[in-house]
C-alpha cells in the first residue's frame, strides 16, 4: 500500500508541477506586459478581455517559461536521490531503420485521427475544443508557436508522460494497464474532452513505441511528427478526399507499425 502512495504522489507531484509552472509563467507574461504597457503610455488599462488576450498572444512563450521552471524542478527532485533525469528517462540511440519506423507509425496515426475529427461536428459537439486551438495558435509568429508545439512540446511532454509517469506506473503494476493508464493520464491531462480522446489513443501508441525501442527519442518523434504535421495542415488549404487520405494513413501505420514490431523482437533486425 505504501509503494502505491508513493507512486501517486510522485506522479501527481510531476504533474502538478507544470500545472503550476504553467500558471507562473502567465504572470511572469502577464507582468511583464503590463510594466511595458505603463513604461510606454505611462498608464494602466486593462480590462479582464485585454487580460485574456494578451494570455491567447503569448501562449508559446507561456508554454516554454513552464516548460523550463518544470524541468529545472524535476532535474532537482532527481538530483536529490541521485539520480540523472535523462538517463533513468532512456534517451537512447535509435537506428535509421526505428527511425524509419517510427516516422511511417507517427505520419499515419496522425492521418487517421484528422481523418476521423473531419467527420466530426466538432463545433457542435465539442466547443471548447476550438478555444484551445485558437489560444495555441493566437500568437502573430508562427515559427515560435511551430518550434513551441512541434518541438519543444513533444520532447518535455515525452519526458514527463513517459519518461516520469509512465516509468512511475510500470515499476509497481502490469505493463499493460501501465500503458493503459498513462495514456488515459496524458488525455485527461489536456482538459479537453476531444482531446482526451485523441490524446489517449495517441497515448497508447507512444507508451508502446518506447517500451519497443527502450528510448524515450521514439515516442518523441512520434509526438513531434503528430503535432508538427497537424499544424502544417491548419495552415494549408488542400481539397483532398478524405476517404483516401485516412486509407494511405492506416496503410502507412501499418506498415511502420508492422516494421517497428520486426526490428524490436526479431534478433536478425536488430
Amino acid at each position: 500500500m505504501k509503494r502505491i502512495l508513493k507512486m501517486m504522489g510522485l506522479i501527481l507531484s510531476y504533474l502538478g508541477t507544470y500545472m503550476i509552472m504553467q500558471f507562473i509563467a502567465g504572470y511572469i507574461i502577464l507582468i511583464v506586459l503590463i510594466f511595458k504597457q505603463v513604461l510606454y503610455t505611462k498608464s494602466f488599462q486593462l480590462q479582464s478581455s485585454d487580460i485574456e488576450n494578451l494570455i491567447s498572444q503569448n501562449t508559446s512563450k507561456i508554454i516554454l517559461i513552464s516548460i523550463i521552471l518544470s524541468l529545472i524542478v524535476y532535474i532537482l527532485i532527481f538530483s536529490l536521490e541521485k539520480k540523472n533525469i535523462f538517463k533513468e528517462c532512456k534517451f537512447k540511440i535509435i537506428s535509421i531503420k526505428k527511425i524509419a519506423a517510427i516516422a511511417l507509425l507517427g505520419f499515419g496515426v496522425n492521418m487517421i485521427i484528422d481523418g476521423i475529427l473531419n467527420f466530426v461536428p466538432v463545433d457542435k459537439w465539442f466547443p471548447s475544443h476550438n478555444q484551445v486551438i485558437n489560444s495555441i495558435m493566437g500568437g502573430n509568429n508562427f515559427i515560435l508557436t511551430f518550434l513551441t508545439v512541434g518541438i519543444f512540446v513533444p520532447i518535455f511532454e515525452e519526458i514527463l508522460m513517459r519518461g516520469l509517469v509512465f516509468n512511475e506506473l510500470r515499476r509497481n503494476m502490469n505493463l499493460n494497464l501501465a500503458i493503459i493508464l498513462q495514456a488515459l493520464i496524458f488525455g485527461i491531462y489536456h482538459f479537453n474532452m476531444l482531446q482526451f480522446i485523441y490524446a489517449s489513443i495517441l497515448g497508447i501508441f507512444l507508451g508502446i513505441a518506447y517500451v519497443w525501442t527502450d528510448s524515450l527519442w521514439a515516442s518523441i518523434l512520434i509526438h513531434m511528427i503528430f503535432n508538427s504535421s497537424s499544424l502544417i495542415m491548419s495552415k494549408l488549404l488542400i481539397n483532398v478526399n478524405i476517404l483516401v487520405y485516412m486509407l494511405i494513413g492506416i496503410l502507412v501505420f501499418f506498415i511502420g507499425l508492422k516494421h517497428l514490431y520486426r526490428l524490436t523482437h526479431v534478433n536478425q533486425y536488430n
